[in-house]
């Protein structure tokens, strides 16, 4: 037993010491010992602050539910040192919740059509309601159906004129949509009534309402800003008509609910989300907390913070909510360790601003409104700030170059030839100096064994591990899945160093597209789209400068990773710096934008896209096993721009184009041969000994080392038949799926070889039902008919299209009439009519393997 220090206060006389107890039962005029506990954390947390700190201190929170009526807060003077460490941990064996909600006493009243109804005391304000400890459901149309995809349901004419025109009193009601692109989800508030209903649906636009603000804004469509099927509205009492539904009136203080079917209110237990934060550690980066820990606490029911994603943190599609439920600002060696974070209605942990070798280990996140762990440093700290971010205000960022009268956001938008690649040093506008100008963002930082599932459910642009403006993050042996968007997002190249490893990451994307499992950009100070014009020279300068933000090399290796609807690992607007190394991508593939100095070596993938690639990239794309037909699916260049880079000594499934690759000087070394997995039907993708793998350097992949590693958290995770995309059974299966010609486009079914096309991610297509256009050839009939290349058919004269077979009975029905037909393109939705001259006609197989010649088998690199 650890000795009992005494100690005056000028209060009286009590005892603190290196344990302290806290129950629910106990009194915060107890001394706070094991068998007189405090009642309250606030009350160990002032006692630890007045203890000597002389040894390991421990405040074990006894089993129970601790409700907090606000934050609860944690300073400088109250962590530890190195020696003298401050833990806040559960009892061994029981279980310490701390929770957001009150408990609410209600007096309910029986009324017609099965609603109840209930005063509720003045001063309460909530946003999600309990009942015996299971989630309610906020009044809602269309009413909430668990596995119907986007939101649990949705409806086009949950937004209608009319609909809305019938509310009553609509003030205090959300509109939720998708983003108009599927990159996320909007949210609107009605503020003010319309009489007849209709209202603007664009941040910032329509005094009525707030809102619409949770994507970044530049991409809002130009006629509606959000997805004009995947809608629904919530928090009006005229659509109070489900069982668990609820409507609070706050006007009135009447609480309106229809109970669960055979249930009756009074013999529930009713709780209200009221606090959206639970803790804040709260330092400086001059005065930091330090060595202080959260250990195996459970944090539940915090409230919703969607309405409240109003910072852009750089120069990712993403904003976000600065805040979390638990939340470190200005910390080192401090650290969540074998908590559990259920049901919380924004951010479960968000570290903010300096923060030095912060660990999250050993955590269960599930049910989470918006992102797991999210890291995002101060935008002070960024260099250049007005050409890293789109939308800072200029009082933030200084003066930005005008053309035209008119201030630019981002260099390379307009000025490409005055700016940045021409800038002398010392220009003002223009910091060529590279990293971090100050210390006020998170480093050296870890999250490792943790489980991430059911994140999103409110918010969609969302992670499990969300980072920006960060160095040195490390996400290792994470198991994530059933996310709406992203697993892991790096929203910018400041600072680089990250390190996503070993890592188990399926059925992601689910509710959105055009991204990535593991999803990255840059947009840094040397950034440039394609569309700008720039000499060789200016390229060159580029290049120069790609490593003045992403300072260290970011790196993704070990993982397995399956994208639903999106890429595997998806590299996007100039994300430089990058090795991605014996990764099992089995969707998706591995997708490349512009950008320098990324290396793609010892992976298993569906396919490789380079996207828009700069002149002399330095790019390393060696000794990778790929499967798909379409290894190479390049997206606004041909694969002759890549000529400059290194691709080589790789095993094609199938020989991926001609000998005009070789001639490019690419792939003179690698091979076309089956690869020889050992068992891919039960995930096993090792080659087996004397693979053709083997001749062009390819190392085994262990396959029993991706996700959590502490037995606990393994237990919850499903095992590999029940989930995931098999690559052996989906992709090899599937590579000789024939091509067809049809009035000058060429066709292909959807065969789930990954990401075979820009809007392949829209949600319709999960499961892979519909006819790729590959290519329309120039003053063809489909091509005057505006039919595109890379989109997909889906529906002919108003009859769903899930294959080549079926549009072909339409066709060969409809010879010399018109087809009308319902494509998706990566804008939306379209129609074109084409008139049949017969159906699709099957083209010539794929080109035979090209020569090759092995290599030496390389030493496997750590």
């Amino acid at each position: 037993m650890l000795c009992w220090l005494a100690v005056s206060f000028a209060i009286g006389r009590t005892l603190v010491a290196a344990e302290f107890y806290v129950a629910p039962g106990g009194s915060d005029s107890q001394p706070g010992t094991r068998e007189a506990p405090f009642a309250t954390i606030e009350r160990a947390r002032d006692a630890v602050r007045g203890s000597p700190h002389t040894e390991p201190t421990t405040v074990w929170l006894r089993g129970g539910v601790y409700r907090l009526t606000r934050a609860l807060e944690f300073a400088p003077e109250d962590g530890g040192t190195a020696a003298a460490p401050v833990t806040y941990s559960a009892a061994p064996g029981e279980t310490a919740e701390l929770s957001g909600a009150r408990e609410l006493a209600l007096n309910w009243t029986r009324g017609a059509a099965g609603r109840w109804t209930a005063p509720v005391p003045p001063g309460i304000e909530f946003d999600q309601l309990a009942g015996d400890g299971a989630k309610m459901i906020r009044a809602r149309y269309p009413n909430f159906e668990p596995g119907e995809g986007f939101f649990g349901g949705f409806a086009r004419d949950a937004t209608d004129p009319v609909r809305l025109a019938r509310y009553a009193n609509p003030v205090g009601l959300y509109v939720h949509g998708l983003h108009g692109l599927g990159w996320g989800s909007l949210h609107f508030q009605i503020r003010e009534r319309a009489s007849d209903g209709r209202y603007g649906f664009e941040a910032g636009k329509d005094p009525r309402v707030a809102g619409g603000w949770q994507n970044k804004g530049r991409a809002q469509v130009a006629e509606a800003p959000f997805d004009p099927e995947k809608r629904f509205v919530e928090n009006v009492l005229e659509e109070l008509d489900a069982p668990k539904e609820w409507f609070f009136d706050r006007a009135a203080g009447v609480l309106h609910f229809i109970p669960p079917a055979g249930r009756d209110p009074r013999q529930m237990h009713f709780e209200a989300v009221t606090l959206p934060h639970l803790i804040e550690v709260r330092g400086t980066l001059e005065r930091p907390v330090r060595h202080l820990t959260l250990r195996g606490l459970t944090f539940r029911r915090a409230a919703y913070t969607f309405m409240r994603t109003d910072n852009i943190p750089s120069g990712g599609d993403w904003r976000i909510y600065r805040g979390g439920a638990v939340s470190f600002v200005g910390s080192e060696d401090c650290a969540v360790r074998a908590c559990t974070f259920d049901g919380v209605g924004g951010n479960a942990i968000a570290v903010l601003d300096y923060n030095r070798r912060f660990e999250v280990t050993g955590c269960a996140f599930t049910r989470i409104g918006a992102s797991a762990v999210l890291f995002d440093g101060d935008k002070t700290a960024v260099r250049s700030r007005w050409a890293h971010a789109w939308g800072w205000p200029d009082a933030e960022i200084g003066p930005r170059p005008i053309v035209d009268g008119k201030p630019v956001n981002h260099p390379f938008m307009a000025l490409l030839p005055a700016t940045m690649l021409d800038a002398p040093a010392g220009d003002p506008l223009v910091d060529l100096k590279p990293g971090p100008q100050s210390e006020n963002y998170p480093a050296r930082c870890l999250v490792r064994d943790c489980l991430m599932t059911e994140l999103g459910t409110v918010e969609k642009q969302i992670a499990g591990v969300f980072i920006s403006k960060s160095a040195g993050i490390v996400a290792s042996h994470l198991t994530i899945h059933d996310v709406p968007r992203a697993a892991i997002n790096i929203n910018d190249g400041t600072w680089g160093g990250h390190v996503i490893e070993g890592c188990d990451i399926y059925n992601t994307c689910l509710e959105s597209r055009e991204h990535g499992a593991i999803n990255s950009w840059g947009r840094d100070r040397y950034w440039m789209r394609m569309k700008g014009a720039a000499t060789p020279a200016q390229f060159a300068r580029m290049r120069d400068l790609a490593r003045l933000d992403a300072v260290e090399a970011n790196t993704i290796r070990g993982n397995r990773v399956q994208c639903a609807n999106g890429y595997d690992i998806d590299l996007d607007d100039g994300s430089a710096h990058y090795l991605i190394e014996e990764n099992l991508c089995l969707q998706g593939g591995i997708k490349l934008r512009e950008g320098f100095f990324r290396t793609v070596r010892n992976n298993i993938t569906p396919l490789f896209s380079p996207h828009v690639w700069y002149p002399d990239s330095r790019d390393v794309v060696t000794n990778n096993i790929i499967v798909n037909p379409e290894a190479y699916s390049p997206r606004g260049m041909t694969m002759d721009a890549a000529k400059d880079a290194r691709i080589d000594f790789n095993l094609f499934a199938i020989w991926p184009g001609s000998p005009a690759l070789q001639q490019l000087g690419l792939d003179r070394h690698s091979l076309t041969a089956d690869p020889q997995f050992v068992d891919p039907a039960a995930g096993d993708y090792r080659v087996k000994p004397g693979s053709p793998a083997e001749a062009i350097g390819f190392v085994n992949l262990p396959m029993d080392q991706f996700g959590v590693q502490s037995p606990a958290l393994k237990a919850r995770t499903p095992p590999w038949p029940e989930r995931g995309q098999r690559l052996g059974t989906a992709a090899v299966a599937g590579l000789n799926a024939p091509l067809y010609e049809w009035q000058g486009a060429t066709l292909r079914n959807l065969v789930n070889l990954g990401r075979e096309s820009a809007v392949v991610g829209a949600m319709e297509l999960a499961d892979n039902r519909g006819v790729l256009i590959k290519a329309v050839q120039t003053d063809s009939a489909a091509a005057r008919a505006g039919l595109p290349a890379d989109a997909v058919i889906i529906a002919a004269n108003d009859r769903p299209v899930a294959s080549v077979e079926e549009l072909s009975t339409v066709a060969r029905a409809s010879v010399g009439r018109p087809i009308r037909m319902k494509i998706l393109t990566s804008r939306g939705y379209a129609e074109v009519a084409l008139v049949s001259a017969g159906e699709p006609v099957p083209m010539p197989g794929s080109a035979a393997g090209a020569p090759t010649e092995p290599k030496r088998r390389r030493q496997k690199q750590k």
